[in-house]
């Protein structure tokens, strides 16, 4: 009669029995190590696209003139909904599902619920994306955005026609030349040149050519705008703020 096999402690008998009949053997560690370092670098990636959308959100709501929400779509409530990033909102809402499902497959994942893998998810988003924000990556990222993602494109198409209403006094487009301290010329979003006449320069208003600006005056006539302010497109294209992105210069009211 045959040894029987020992049967390794920790192991019930019926299990071991059926371990055998099926003749299983254990799957090499590596296997199991390669799959966590799989899913690590998946839930790193989808961190990193959850960011890159913080970024952009934040990059909506901190360009969004605010203050001028009457003169562009009426009520506050109009407003926000037409400059609302709702893209960027809804991919970031679907990467948090899919880093939660990712994270709760490694090898300590189950341990932690939804709300803390999602907490921990979006706290993480945030803090990258605003370093993202803050830095040359996210204007770098802005950039190519609108010139190769549909959806970047459709968002600033909108801004484009909220400041290509010069009969309310509001003009925005590109500066194409300067003859500081009085004019300078800027092509418009229907590609119409405009003589921009300045009431009252101020040295610290650096326009640069090939800067896309944002003005607020009235027409003088066809061709020719007064500038009672002038806004750079973007906050971190001010000239005047330099490494401050975001915060107040000299690109102010003329008045």
């Amino acid at each position: 009669m045959a040894d029987e096999q020992k049967v390794p402690s920790g192991i019930s008998s019926r299990a071991w029995q059926a371990i055998a009949d099926k003749h299983l053997k254990p799957l090499p560690r590596w296997r199991f190590i390669f799959k966590e370092v799989i899913l690590w670098c998946l839930f790193l990636i989808f961190l990193v696209v959850a960011s890159i959308s913080v970024a952009f959100i934040m990059l909506e709501f901190v360009n969004a003139d605010w203050d001028l929400h009457n003169r562009l779509a009426g009520s506050l409530i109009d407003y926000i909904d037409m400059i609302f990033p709702y893209f960027w909102l809804i991919c970031l809402a679907v990467v948090v599902v899919l880093a939660y499902y990712n994270f709760s497959l490694t090898r300590r994942g189950y341990k932690h619920g939804l709300l803390w893998i999602s907490l921990g998810t979006v706290g993480l988003s945030v803090l990258l994306g605003s370093v993202l924000y803050f830095t040359n990556l996210g204007q770098y990222l802005d950039s190519v955005a609108e010139q190769y993602l549909p959806v970047q494109k459709l968002v600033m198409t909108r801004q484009h026609e909220l400041w290509n209403n010069p009969e309310e006094g509001l003009l925005g487009g590109k500066v194409t030349a300067l003859a500081l301290p009085r004019f300078f010329e800027i092509r418009s979003f229907d590609d119409q040149r405009w003589v921009i006449v300045i009431t009252e320069y101020d040295p610290r208003m650096m326009v640069r050519p090939g800067e896309m600006v944002k003005i607020i005056g009235r027409v003088l006539n066809n061709t020719t705008f007064e500038a009672h302010e002038i806004r750079p497109w973007r906050s971190h294209d001010c000239p005047c703020c330099g490494p401050d992105v975001g915060t107040s210069c000299g690109m102010k009211s003329l008045k």
